[in-house]
């Protein structure tokens, strides 16, 4: 009968180590899993910011591209001298024309 007893404790503590184990491995992971998403989290956070600078550059270049056309340049000349192709003029003139793009501070030119 104390053999039965023996191998009772014997297993008993053999399954408590065991799920000690198994615990400090998912506690492990579970940090890694924070970790990685988190770098994710980072690098989106900065994705948004540069998209938001990328929105912010291109509103400027549309209105320069306006304020070339409200000087009479045609739209041919304003393409060539702004080394555009058609595709990304016509995206940036779109913009103007659209009004989907949030104004940018303009400058009153000194003089």
């Amino acid at each position: 009968m104390a053999k039965v007893q023996g191998d009772k404790v014997s297993a008993r503590e053999r399954v408590r180590l065991r799920r000690l184990e198994l615990d400090r491995e998912r506690i492990e992971r579970d940090q890694l899993v924070d970790q990685v998403a988190e770098e994710f989290f980072v690098a989106s956070g900065g994705r948004d910011n540069l998209l938001e600078e990328v929105r912010q550059r291109e509103a400027e270049m549309a209105v320069s591209i306006a304020r070339l056309l409200d000087l009479r340049e045609a739209p041919a000349r304003v393409q060539q001298l702004l080394e555009l192709d058609v595709k990304e003029y016509r995206r940036l003139a779109g913009l103007v024309e659209s009004d989907q793009l949030v104004k940018p501070a303009v400058v009153a030119p000194a003089g």
